[in-house]
């Protein structure tokens, strides 16, 4: 069964979750599981990573995994969706 995990739990909070120049991401902030969760990865910190939903779709998108890309993407804002076309995805 999989739990939702806090993001005070991994020990990120948003403002704290910035790119190489030390600007803080924007939007919204997922938990992607590092070792893929239908793959059997656990839903546990150690194997859980932070990332705004842009890059979490795009790091699904690039790991060819079709079903989570979608997944993802379906509960992107417009903004989000605009973004990751602005990323060139």
């Amino acid at each position: 069964e999989q739990r939702q995990i806090r993001a005070d739990e991994i020990g990120g909070y948003h403002s704290e979750i910035v790119d190489e120049n030390g600007i803080p991401y924007p939007g919204r902030i997922e938990a992607h599981h590092i070792d893929k969760y239908h793959d059997g990865g656990k839903t546990e910190i150690e194997n859980m990573l932070l990332v705004d939903i842009v890059s979490h779709a795009i790091l699904h998108l690039i790991s060819d995994d079709p079903y989570s890309f979608k997944k993802v993407v379906a509960r992107m804002t417009q903004e989000e969706l605009a973004e990751l076309h602005k990323r060139g995805y």
